[in-house]
Protein backbone atom coordinates (compact mmCIF):
# COMPACT_ATOMS: atom_id res chain seq x y z
CA UNK A 1 0.00 0.00 0.00
CA UNK A 2 1.58 3.29 -1.05
CA UNK A 3 1.63 6.38 1.99
CA UNK A 4 -1.03 8.97 1.57
CA UNK A 5 1.86 11.25 1.24
CA UNK A 6 3.47 9.45 -2.42
CA UNK A 7 -0.11 8.83 -3.59
CA UNK A 8 -1.09 11.84 -3.82
CA UNK A 9 1.87 12.67 -5.78
CA UNK A 10 1.51 9.87 -7.80
CA UNK A 11 -2.08 10.81 -8.21
CA UNK A 12 -1.08 13.69 -10.17
CA UNK A 13 0.56 11.73 -12.95
CA UNK A 14 -2.29 9.34 -13.76
CA UNK A 15 -5.22 10.12 -16.65
CA UNK A 16 -8.71 11.08 -14.89
CA UNK A 17 -10.22 8.35 -16.66
CA UNK A 18 -7.65 5.94 -15.05
CA UNK A 19 -7.96 7.39 -11.83
CA UNK A 20 -11.93 6.47 -12.02
CA UNK A 21 -11.45 3.11 -13.73
CA UNK A 22 -8.96 2.11 -10.19
CA UNK A 23 -11.71 3.54 -7.90
CA UNK A 24 -14.61 1.30 -10.11
CA UNK A 25 -13.15 -1.94 -9.80
CA UNK A 26 -12.33 -1.16 -6.07
CA UNK A 27 -15.38 0.03 -4.98
CA UNK A 28 -17.33 -2.80 -7.55
CA UNK A 29 -14.91 -5.57 -5.60
CA UNK A 30 -15.96 -4.92 -2.92
CA UNK A 31 -19.57 -4.15 -3.35
CA UNK A 32 -18.89 -8.31 -5.31
CA UNK A 33 -16.89 -9.55 -2.43
CA UNK A 34 -19.77 -8.65 -0.11
CA UNK A 35 -22.51 -10.56 -2.01
CA UNK A 36 -20.23 -13.69 -2.23
CA UNK A 37 -19.97 -14.10 1.43
CA UNK A 38 -23.77 -13.67 2.14
CA UNK A 39 -24.15 -16.06 -0.57
CA UNK A 40 -22.15 -18.24 0.69
CA UNK A 41 -23.38 -17.72 4.39
CA UNK A 42 -26.87 -18.12 2.93
CA UNK A 43 -25.48 -21.72 1.59
CA UNK A 44 -26.21 -20.69 -1.45
CA UNK A 45 -22.53 -21.84 -2.85
CA UNK A 46 -20.29 -24.00 -1.85
CA UNK A 47 -17.16 -21.67 -0.16
CA UNK A 48 -15.08 -23.80 -2.31
CA UNK A 49 -16.87 -22.79 -5.72
CA UNK A 50 -16.67 -19.50 -4.24
CA UNK A 51 -12.94 -19.90 -3.83
CA UNK A 52 -12.48 -21.45 -7.44
CA UNK A 53 -14.80 -18.91 -8.81
CA UNK A 54 -12.39 -15.84 -7.25
CA UNK A 55 -9.37 -17.30 -8.09
CA UNK A 56 -10.58 -18.16 -11.74
CA UNK A 57 -11.85 -14.46 -12.23
CA UNK A 58 -8.60 -13.19 -10.46
CA UNK A 59 -6.20 -14.72 -13.00
CA UNK A 60 -8.71 -13.86 -16.26
CA UNK A 61 -8.75 -10.25 -14.94
CA UNK A 62 -4.85 -10.09 -15.11
CA UNK A 63 -5.28 -11.19 -18.05
CA UNK A 64 -7.84 -8.62 -19.34
CA UNK A 65 -5.71 -5.89 -17.27
CA UNK A 66 -3.95 -5.68 -20.95
CA UNK A 67 -7.41 -4.09 -22.55
CA UNK A 68 -6.17 -0.54 -22.01
CA UNK A 69 -2.44 -0.37 -22.68
CA UNK A 70 -0.52 1.93 -20.94
CA UNK A 71 2.15 4.43 -21.54
CA UNK A 72 3.39 7.90 -20.77
CA UNK A 73 2.08 11.12 -22.73
CA UNK A 74 4.46 13.45 -22.64
CA UNK A 75 2.77 16.53 -23.05
CA UNK A 76 -0.10 16.11 -20.82
CA UNK A 77 2.77 14.18 -18.12
CA UNK A 78 0.28 11.80 -17.28
CA UNK A 79 0.05 7.87 -17.80
CA UNK A 80 -3.03 7.56 -19.86
CA UNK A 81 -4.60 3.84 -21.47
CA UNK A 82 -5.37 3.25 -24.67
CA UNK A 83 -7.50 0.18 -26.27
CA UNK A 84 -5.04 -1.15 -29.23
CA UNK A 85 -5.28 -4.11 -31.22
CA UNK A 86 -3.86 -6.59 -28.70
CA UNK A 87 -6.14 -5.05 -26.37
CA UNK A 88 -9.27 -5.20 -28.54
CA UNK A 89 -8.23 -9.11 -28.91
CA UNK A 90 -8.09 -9.79 -24.83
CA UNK A 91 -11.53 -7.48 -24.90
CA UNK A 92 -12.81 -10.18 -27.05
CA UNK A 93 -11.33 -13.02 -25.93
CA UNK A 94 -12.54 -11.87 -21.73
CA UNK A 95 -15.98 -11.10 -23.04
CA UNK A 96 -16.35 -14.45 -24.99
CA UNK A 97 -15.36 -16.03 -21.51
CA UNK A 98 -17.23 -14.20 -19.78
CA UNK A 99 -20.37 -15.13 -21.56
CA UNK A 100 -19.37 -18.77 -22.16
CA UNK A 101 -18.77 -19.26 -17.72
CA UNK A 102 -22.67 -21.02 -17.93
CA UNK A 103 -22.01 -23.12 -20.89
CA UNK A 104 -18.74 -23.77 -18.86
CA UNK A 105 -20.02 -24.52 -15.59
CA UNK A 106 -23.32 -25.68 -15.72
CA UNK A 107 -22.83 -29.13 -15.76
CA UNK A 108 -21.50 -29.23 -12.15
CA UNK A 109 -23.60 -25.97 -10.87
CA UNK A 110 -27.10 -25.48 -11.50
CA UNK A 111 -29.90 -22.47 -10.38
CA UNK A 112 -28.92 -19.63 -7.82
CA UNK A 113 -25.00 -21.62 -7.08
CA UNK A 114 -24.41 -21.58 -10.80
CA UNK A 115 -25.46 -17.26 -10.59
CA UNK A 116 -23.63 -16.96 -7.69
CA UNK A 117 -20.46 -18.68 -9.05
CA UNK A 118 -20.60 -16.47 -11.98
CA UNK A 119 -20.51 -13.42 -9.40
CA UNK A 120 -17.98 -15.21 -7.69
CA UNK A 121 -15.74 -14.81 -11.01
CA UNK A 122 -16.74 -11.42 -11.09
CA UNK A 123 -15.66 -10.54 -8.05
CA UNK A 124 -12.29 -12.08 -8.49
CA UNK A 125 -11.39 -10.53 -11.72
CA UNK A 126 -11.96 -6.38 -10.22
CA UNK A 127 -8.88 -7.12 -8.18
CA UNK A 128 -6.93 -9.21 -10.84
CA UNK A 129 -7.62 -6.15 -13.23
CA UNK A 130 -7.27 -3.78 -10.19
CA UNK A 131 -3.81 -5.34 -9.88
CA UNK A 132 -2.72 -5.58 -13.62
CA UNK A 133 -3.62 -1.68 -13.83
CA UNK A 134 -1.46 -0.73 -10.61
CA UNK A 135 1.10 -3.43 -11.91
CA UNK A 136 1.90 -1.47 -15.22
CA UNK A 137 1.64 2.09 -13.71
CA UNK A 138 4.40 1.44 -11.67
CA UNK A 139 6.60 0.36 -14.25
CA UNK A 140 5.62 3.33 -16.19
CA UNK A 141 6.59 5.12 -13.26
CA UNK A 142 9.71 3.14 -12.62
CA UNK A 143 10.48 4.37 -16.51
CA UNK A 144 9.66 7.61 -16.51
CA UNK A 145 11.35 8.31 -13.35
CA UNK A 146 7.51 9.28 -11.72
CA UNK A 147 7.45 9.20 -7.59
CA UNK A 148 5.62 5.66 -7.05
CA UNK A 149 5.39 4.12 -3.54
CA UNK A 150 8.90 3.25 -3.08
Amino acid sequence: MMPNKVRGRARQYLDRRLILRLGIFTIVSLILFGVIVFEVMQNTLAILWAVAGILIGFAGGLVASRIFRLKWDEEASKVIGQIDWVGSVVLVLYLTFRLMLRWLFGNWLQGAALSSFILSVTAGSMPGRLIGLVLGIRKIFQASNVPSDK
